[in-house]
């Protein structure tokens, strides 16, 4: 199992726990966390062992945060508009920087589900105090996010919010006639 956190909201006792129990996690960072790598203190952004060269994509280095021994790792990730920003990742895993950052992307599909199931499914909109009603209203959003998937891949959308926005723009009758081969899988 790994975990997946940020650091920002979470405190060192969680990251000390974590690593007490050889708990393997990757998080992105704050920039402005102060660190601790080769007796140097500073900044992730300012740090001066966490500079990129010319060419290089990504660098980790090993160091402190709060006095507890942590994998830092710098990112220079390039945008669709042709820009570039820096991620900063932590870790407690000895791997490459390159692992580091694939670990961390391949999480990026689980991000994209829980902002779909949040923004256009609701989930966290149930007013129900009844813990059954919140169950089924949860259990309810994923298959709703289920259904997406499936008219992602079956009608080549780039995405299961296209998806959500396409059927906002069509009746209802229309939308519920695309639910009819859904069905059928179940």
């Amino acid at each position: 199992a790994q975990s997946r956190l940020e650091l920002k909201r979470v405190d060192k006792e969680t990251i000390a726990f974590l690593n007490e129990y050889h708990i393997p996690f990757e998080c992105k960072i704050a920039r402005n966390r102060q660190v601790k790598i080769d007796g140097t203190v500073a900044p992730l952004k300012e740090h001066p062992y966490l500079k990129l060269q010319k060419n290089q994509r990504s660098l980790t280095k090993f160091g402190r945060w709060n006095g507890i021994p942590i994998y830092f790792t710098i990112h220079k990730r390039f945008k669709k508009n042709g820009t570039y920003e820096y991620i900063y990742q932590a870790s407690n895993m000895n791997i490459s920087a390159r692992e580091h950052v694939n670990r961390y992307k391949q999480r990026w599909e689980i991000e994209e589900m829980f902002r779909t199931m949040k923004q256009s499914l609701g989930l966290l909109q149930c007013q129900s105090r009844s813990v059954e009603k919140q169950k089924a209203h949860i259990y309810g959003i994923f298959l709703a996010y289920s259904f997406l998937q499936f008219k992602k891949k079956e009608s080549n959308f780039k995405n299961c919010e296209e998806v959500a926005k396409w059927l906002r723009i069509k009746k209802f009758d229309i939308a519920m006639r695309q639910l009819t081969p859904f069905n059928r899988i179940f």
